[in-house]
């Protein structure tokens, strides 16, 4: 059985690299958000 506070653990680092990559896709520079995505 998975340990309480390691899940919540995760969840809120997940939450965390989620709010970082939206924040990085706003304050991109458009050349940058032009690229393909892979």
């Amino acid at each position: 059985m998975i340990n309480i506070p390691f899940y919540i653990f995760s969840l809120i680092r997940m939450g965390i690299k989620f709010t970082l990559s939206t924040v990085f896709a706003v304050t991109a520079p458009p050349s940058f958000r032009r690229l393909p995505e892979c």
